[in-house]
């Protein structure tokens, strides 16, 4: 069985969101192209959707052109799947609208409710996909650290905008 699966993201953003404004709304396009052979008459299909970040992003309505037969969790991500049989579709279109929340250093340093800072121990725990104690990360976490707490967050955060 081959089968062929090419994924296009497309993001729209509201023409009228400004730049000073707290939260923006956003459209997510992914088109997932499928190419079977004339022997597949079953695909199984499982992707990422998007989720609700608590102070980053909330979603208010999420379209399939093909609804997934189960939407569920693992970890903190959320998937849909898709049980596939012939006649199997061209293609699927996952059309996510979201609300974003300015979530930038100025924001933080405002003293906007976004990370609760009363545990941070969460935010510093190994995950299965992020390397953490890979000698090159370790690097530039050293690298990365200021004289206090304020200049590490400003390192860090310039660090990762200019990525």
């Amino acid at each position: 069985m081959r089968k062929i699966i090419i994924f296009y993201i497309f993001i729209a953003f509201n023409p009228y969101s400004g730049f000073a404004q707290k939260t923006r709304k956003v459209d997510v396009f992914m088109v997932y192209a499928i190419t079977d052979s004339d022997s597949t008459t079953k695909i199984r299909f499982i992707t990422l959707i998007p989720n609700d970040i608590e102070n980053k992003q909330k979603i208010n309505d999420i379209y399939f052109s093909v609804q997934p037969d189960t939407v569920f969790f693992r970890g903190n991500n959320k998937y849909a799947e898709f049980n596939l049989m012939k006649p199997i579709p061209e293609s699927i279109e996952i059309i996510s609208n979201i609300t974003t929340f300015n979530n930038d250093y100025k924001t933080v340093a405002q003293g906007s409710p976004i990370l609760d800072t009363t545990d941070l121990s969460r935010y510093l725990k190994s995950e299965r996909w992020i390397d953490s104690e890979h000698p090159e990360i370790l690097e530039r976490a050293q690298k990365l650290m200021g004289k206090n707490e304020l200049s590490t967050v400003k390192n860090i955060y310039n660090f990762v905008k200019k990525i």
